[in-house]
């Protein structure tokens, strides 16, 4: 049976700061890691003169035998990064177990404001950058 037009991730609208003042023409890439496909999806959005950028929301559809479409648990892993040549820095990575709208936060449209400034390297050699998501409570599959 295959099932199609499941959402994999909600839309989001972000914006990105270099110590207060938006970021112009700055790379974003969301890698999107689904259980039901073996190569993760990836796309990217520049931000604009306001340091804005926006990721529409990723839809897909899989075949699923009988019994496994009742059994399935599904799993994606989002991860939203700022490409700066070869070196990528983590702004926020989060899990969706469901294809729910909202299923992430609650929430249709995932807002997020990350700074530069707020870089910083874990483990002194992963770069990450600290970002604020609107509306959203603190939860354990955010960074």
């Amino acid at each position: 049976m295959r099932l199609d037009n499941l959402i994999l991730c909600s839309p989001i609208e972000g914006q990105l700061l270099d110590h207060g003042k938006p970021a112009p023409g700055l790379k974003i890439e969301r890698r999107l890691k689904w259980n039901m496909e073996k190569t993760p999806r990836t796309d990217y959005a520049v931000t604009d003169a306001q340091g804005r950028f926006t990721l529409p929301e990723v839809r897909g559809g899989a075949d699923f035998g009988w019994l496994s479409k009742y059994l399935h648990v599904p799993s994606v892993g989002i991860r939203i990064r700022l490409v700066e040549g070869d070196q990528k820095s983590d702004l926020v990575y989060f899990t969706r177990n469901s294809y729910d709208v909202s299923a992430e936060f609650g929430v249709p449209l995932i807002q997020m404001r990350c700074d530069l400034a707020d870089r910083t390297l874990v483990d002194q050699t992963f770069p990450v950058i600290k970002c604020h998501l609107n509306n959203i409570e603190e939860s354990s599959n955010v960074k």
